[in-house]
This record gives structure tokens, sequence and C-alpha cells, in this order.
């Protein structure tokens, strides 16, 4: 049987307009991974090449109106992006730069790699790579559900038609697993109600018997960075409170495996809706590789740039 060959080819929009520097980072370090190192003026070149910026490369001397959207400012940002991603990791990061271009560390285990995990859930999604029934989109759930677990219980609530189980079913199920006691009767609730906004529910639940807990509802999603911020406000606090029989409202979150810049993240955090957990907070909270994602890894690392 011919195996169709996977292909990552440079597209800066593939995570969305507010992705461009990050779609631009992650294609460097998939090109480390295939033993192509980038420099600044090489992403620049790229840029250039592709005609993603209208603008010719910088010469010598600039002004402040020249810098942003040239060739070698969005390369900049992108190599920045990286630089963040070293500092903030630190022995985590798989990556080292060396004389500017960009390697992988000797003697790293990339398919153990927490951050490996991420950038090839990131890239297999947008890429829309096969890797078989391993979805990237449910194997993030898995991940998110793992690192939250290293600070609070957490339970991966998926959708009900997923694993079979009716909305009720799989809301009992998953508060029990903290030790909360859901209503009988949720209400509202969509007559077809998958999971009423929430992939994932977490919470410290205090074991006294009485009321007052931290309790946390998430989405997690791949999607382009365009979808975030509905994303971020989908899960109803009220009704989530109602669901689960608490006083206190339950604190929403985002889960993305991008790395969501810190302008991005501003953005996002101003609306108040709740806190986005991006690639470099989820390596942060585990370095663990679940089982689920080691058809993902291979694809992406099987990909030819």
């Amino acid at each position: 049987m011919t195996v169709l060959e996977q292909r990552i080819d440079p597209r800066i929009d593939i995570y969305g307009g507010d992705g461009r520097s990050g779609a631009l980072a992650d294609f460097v370090e998939f090109r480390a991974l295939n033993g192509v190192h980038n420099s600044v003026a090489d992403l620049a070149d790229l840029v250039k090449d592709m005609g993603w910026s209208s603008r010719p490369l910088r010469q010598i001397i600039t002004t402040p109106d020249d810098e942003g959207d040239d060739p070698d400012s969005m390369a900049e940002q992108a190599f920045g992006l990286l630089a963040e991603r070293l500092d903030v990791l630190q022995e985590r990061y798989p990556f080292e730069f060396r004389s500017g271009r960009l390697y992988v560390r000797a003697l790293f285990d990339v398919r153990e790699s927490s951050y490996i995990q991420l950038l090839a859930i990131t890239m297999a999604h947008a890429w829309k790579l096969d890797s078989g029934e391993a979805k990237p989109t449910e194997v993030l759930e898995f991940v998110v559900r793992d690192a939250l677990t290293t600070l609070v219980p957490a339970v991966s609530m998926g959708t009900a038609d997923r694993n079979g189980k009716t909305f009720k079913e799989n809301l009992r199920e998953s508060a029990s697993a903290l030790g909360l006691t859901a209503t009988p009767n949720p209400t509202p609730i969509r007559v077809k109600a998958k999971d009423a906004g929430v992939d994932t529910l977490a919470g410290q639940v205090w074991r006294d018997g009485r009321p007052g807990h931290w309790v946390f509802i998430g989405q997690v999603t791949c999607g382009q960075t365009g979808t975030w911020a509905a994303k971020l406000g989908e899960p109803k606090s009220a009704i989530w409170r109602d669901y689960l029989q608490e006083r206190l409202l339950p604190q929403r979150f985002l889960a993305v495996p991008h790395h969501v810049d810190a302008r991005v993240l501003y953005l996002l955090h101003s609306s108040e809706e709740g806190v986005v957990l991006d690639r470099l907070r989820l390596v942060l909270m585990s370095d663990s590789v679940v089982p689920q994602a080691a058809p993902v890894i291979d694809c992406f690392l099987s990909a030819s740039a």
C-alpha cells in the first residue's frame, strides 16, 4: 500500500490574523527538527520570497514607520517568540540557538517532550495531517486534563456523543469525580446538548462538607486566533454554578496548544472573561507526554518540510 507523503509548507496565516508570528516561529522549529537551521535573515528572505510583505528588506538605517510589517521586522518578531520560549521554559524547551540559528538540543528526546507534543498538536491540526483516529483536538483535551491535574483534580468531559453518554450522565460522573454533586435535572439545557460549552472540569473541592469550592470550567481548542475570544466566553458560569449546585461562580479558562504572544494575551484577558492557558503555561505545568499523543507526534515528525 502506498503511503501518501504529508507535508508542512510555509503558511503565515494558517493560525489566523493574530497568529502570524507564532506560525513563523513554529515553522522555524519544524525546520530545525528536519535539519534546516534558520537565522533571522533566512526567515526574512522567506517572508519576502513568499510575498507576505509588500515592503522591501530593511536597509541599514530604519525609521519607526518602517517597522512592523517589513520582512526583517516580521522575522525578528518570530525569533522574539523563540527567545521567549527558551527564556520561560529553559531545559523543557527542545531547541537552542547557535550563532543565531535554531538547533535541536543534543541528546534531547523529542518524542518524550511535552513541548513537542503541543507543537505537534498545533501543526498537525492546522496543516490537517492524517494522524489516524488520534484527532489533535481530542488529544489536546487529555493534555490539558493531565496538566491541570498537577495543580488540582481535573476531568475531561469531551462530548457526550463521543463516549456514548448523555450530557446528564457525563455531567453527573464528571462532577462526582471531583467530589461535587451535580443537579439531577440540569436546566436550562439545549435539546441536543453535548458538553454545554465545557470540555474540561477542574477544581479544589474541600472535604469538609461545607459549601464554597474553587471550580474551573474550560474550553479546549486548536482553532484559529479569531475564534479564541468567543471560545473563552462560551462556558456560562452562572449556568454551571447551578449545574454543580455551587454557591460560587466557576472560573472560566481557555486552553490552546499555540504560543499566545503577549499582545494577544493582554487583549483576551482585557475582556475579563477568564484566563488563557497556552503552550508555555501547559508545558510549565507538566513535562509529561500523554499516551494518546503518540500518533500525532509520529505523523508530525514524519512530515516533510
